[in-house]
């Protein structure tokens, strides 16, 4: 399964390639070196508030590139679960699980969920960062303690 940051730059990569003759092309367009752009089309970065600025300026939805869907799209899915849970048919669990935690932080709107989602997704990605730094210690601390018998 692709992480948060390899789905950010697959999408990334999409835009490049439907705009532009080349990466280096898209590089020059967001004003940085191709090796530079490629930390972030390989889900290494992703992009801060001045590259989505300048991605922005050049056509991209912001929206789109950081969940995969653009602003109508998640208000559509949006009201369409909140439709389905009102009137209780074809609801999943997991719909009501959902619900009872937008109702929780009284999440009405796909742009409240939107914020809430951006700032789930922040703390993912450090929980994974954390994770990988967890692992390597552990394999670290398992080495040296070999090293000593």
């Amino acid at each position: 399964m692709a992480s948060v940051k390899q789905e950010i730059g697959e999408r990334l990569r999409s835009f490049g390639a439907a705009n532009f003759k080349s990466m280096s092309a898209f590089a020059r367009a967001l004003g940085m070196r191709p090796q530079n752009l490629g930390a972030y089309l390989s889900g290494k970065r992703i992009p801060g508030n001045k590259m989505e600025d300048k991605l922005r300026a050049l056509g991209c939805d912001i929206i789109w590139l950081q969940h995969g869907a653009t602003q109508g799209e998640l208000q559509h899915r949006f009201d369409e679960m909140i439709q389905k849970i009102r009137t209780a048919r074809d609801v999943t669990e997991k719909e009501r699980e959902i619900l009872a935690v937008l109702r929780g932080f009284e999440i009405e709107d796909v742009y409240e969920f939107e914020q809430c989602f951006s700032i789930t997704k922040a703390v993912a990605i450090k929980m994974e960062k954390l994770a990988k730094r967890t692992t390597s210690i552990a394999a670290m601390k398992k080495d040296k303690h070999q090293t000593k018998k």
